[in-house]
């Protein structure tokens, strides 16, 4: 959906699991991959690749200078940030909500293609226990977010039984 392919931003790109790096880097001229903290693996990646960059950054501000977003940025992705931001000890849930709104609105507001990646639910199931708990991830938090025909949803398991304890089983 970009125009260009000029840079891709990736907020939250932590080991990389969740992100086609090697479709990136070659679809893109630039990418900044930004994370609080990059993983040794995350770093000997973006080593092997021609512009790459790591932003040490927190995107709340809370701990730093936000980072800064060049004008030349077609995509931005918000990968798993939205149901982890402001989950730290000492951040009371209006402030959470409020980490999560100023977030949403920020991407999505940037002028460039938007990619936001999200828990909606949790599912928690127990053996034996019939249907799974379904836990709504409040994130949104009431953001004006793009038509819902734009949405992809998708199961994926974080945790199958035995991971967590032998009789839960964790997916999102």
């Amino acid at each position: 959906r970009c125009g260009k392919k000029r840079r891709a931003v990736v907020m939250g790109s932590g080991h990389g699991f969740d992100l086609p790096l090697e479709s990136l880097a070659a679809t893109f001229g630039r990418i900044d991959l930004v994370d609080a903290v990059h993983p040794l693996t995350m770093r000997l990646w973006a080593r092997r690749h021609r512009g790459v960059s790591l932003i040490d950054a927190d995107v709340t501000g809370r701990n730093g200078p936000r980072p800064a977003f060049p004008a030349d940025t077609d995509l931005i992705v918000s990968l798993n940030l939205v149901s982890q931001l402001g989950v730290a000890p000492g951040i009371d849930p209006a402030e959470r909500a409020a980490l999560r709104r100023s977030h949403l609105a920020e991407t999505l507001s940037l002028g460039s293609v938007a990619c936001v990646i999200g828990d909606v639910e949790r599912r928690e199931t127990r053996r034996g226990m019939g249907e799974p708990e379904i836990i709504r991830m409040p994130w949104s938090g009431g953001a004006d977010l793009p038509d819902p025909a734009e949405f992809r949803e998708w199961q994926w398991s974080v945790a199958p039984y035995g991971e967590i304890a032998a009789d839960l089983a964790v997916s999102t």
